[in-house]
């Protein structure tokens, strides 16, 4: 793996799902760089009987090296927080419960962790979007699936279900608030993690566009962007977390800093496009100028014969001997 880091791939899940679990580890057991440790971090509330609760397919998973955690359950956060309370000083990919795994996908992340060692990157993202107003725009008009965007930016969300990688000692201890997490935003890890993020100057980045990710046959029927998305919970949660940022004085850094990102990023998208106008003009110019030259002109009567005789055998195989020879004839004279 890397010289001197580990790299631990950490997921959770709930009875609901449970299930499907062994399909995801089989996909991170599969993939092209194996990560150091699979951390399955588990409620203790919600599997009383701890193992004999899981199924045997899962338990068996033991001797391939995953390693079944038990602790508080703090629904989707037992992903990241205990796994990266445990190991500071490695590396985390967290992944989600319902997905079967590229088998690059592990690959992937740290290739863009060696380009970005200060960011998070992550296979899918979100970009926040601010209205014209400069307030946040709800969590449903925000750009889903950014492809285009592979320089880090705040004003990206890492979406947890493509997979994403945590640099090492990237947090402080404000990220383990639990009484917070417990009261405030139990369902939106991301957001919270976002949040964060931002407060640490640690922006996000895209290892790759993003894909639609194919869940696993039958495990939505218990997904939290059900309540979180359809009935605009993320926005009430996000609102708290943003709160919980603010100044004795009223200001705001973290949503400050969101705000300025996204500026950017919407400038540097049209930038980008104007960019590839000019680099066209400045091409077409360019062409225009070689054509004139008299080494062009000198090259093109050169090769003339040579691309008359490949015009003509081209002609032939594709429309007859018959067709090219009048062709050339009607060509030729007036």
């Amino acid at each position: 793996m890397l010289q001197n880091t580990s790299v631990n791939v950490s997921l959770t899940s709930f009875p609901a799902r449970i299930g499907f679990v062994p399909q995801v580890i089989n996909s991170i057991l599969a993939q092209s760089v194996k990560p150091d440790r699979i951390l399955l971090w588990l409620g203790e509330g919600q599997f009383p009987n701890k193992e004999k609760d899981l199924p045997a397919e899962l338990v068996a998973l033991k001797e391939k090296g995953l390693e079944i955690m038990w602790f508080d359950d703090i629904r989707p956060h037992k992903k990241y927080f205990y796994t990266m309370q445990k190991y500071p000083d490695d590396i985390t990919i967290t992944v989600d419960d319902d997905v079967v795994y590229r088998s690059d996908t592990v690959e992937t992340l740290l290739k863009s962790y060696k380009r970005f060692p200060f960011a998070v990157s992550c296979l899918r993202a979100h970009q926040i979007t601010f209205g014209g107003d400069g307030t946040i725009n709800g969590y449903r008009l925000w750009k889903r699936g950014v492809k285009n965007v592979h320089y880090p930016n705040h004003a990206l969300l890492a979406v947890g279900v493509g997979g994403v990688l945590y640099p090492p000692r990237w947090f402080d201890n404000a990220l383990f608030d639990k009484d917070f997490i417990i009261n405030n935003c139990i369902n939106a890890d991301d957001l919270w993690l976002k949040a964060n993020e931002v407060a640490g100057n640690v922006p996000v980045v895209l290892a790759a566009p993003s894909e639609d990710v194919k869940n696993i046959r039958g495990s939505q029927d218990e997904a939290l962007y059900k309540s979180n998305d359809f009935n605009d919970v993320n926005d009430v949660q996000f609102a708290a977390i943003l709160k919980h940022f603010e100044t004795a004085d009223g200001r705001n850094p973290v949503a400050d800093m969101l705000r300025i990102s996204a500026a950017a990023l919407e400038n540097s998208d049209n930038a980008a496009d104007e960019g590839t106008k000019e680099l066209l003009k400045l091409a077409e110019k360019e062409l225009t100028d070689v054509k004139k030259s008299a080494s062009y002109k000198i090259g093109r009567a050169v090769t003339l014969l040579p691309r008359c005789a490949k015009a003509f055998a081209l002609c032939v195989q594709n429309n007859g001997f018959g067709y090219t020879v009048k062709l050339v004839v009607k060509r030729l004279l007036p």
